[in-house]
């Protein structure tokens, strides 16, 4: 929610999501790892595309355009391996090969 989003420096002391996407998978890992300290820190922060490093985000500005926090789901490099042999997107975000 914008609350919780709002929130997220106060729950998430070290790189707090800046997105609502972000703040799902911090909670999701939460779930799975807790609270300690040393797991969080074990995760790179920073903007992310697809769950890539913070440099591989800043190679195309669209990327960052997704609220400033980079677009960790990939929803944003969904044409970029379009070409030969490749069609437009299969309706569940992939793509086809031409037959």
């Amino acid at each position: 929610s914008d609350a919780e989003l709002a929130a997220a420096a106060h729950r998430f002391t070290h790189n707090p999501p800046s997105t609502k996407e972000g703040y799902l998978y911090r909670k999701i890992f939460e779930e799975h790892f807790g609270t300690c300290p040393g797991a969080a820190h074990c995760i790179p922060g920073g903007p992310s595309v697809a769950c890539s490093t913070p440099t591989a985000a800043l190679w195309d500005a669209a990327w960052l355009a997704k609220g400033g926090g980079g677009d960790p789901s990939g929803r944003a490099v969904l044409d970029v391996h379009v070409g030969p042999g490749l069609e437009k997107e299969d309706g569940g975000g992939g793509k086809r090969a031409k037959k």
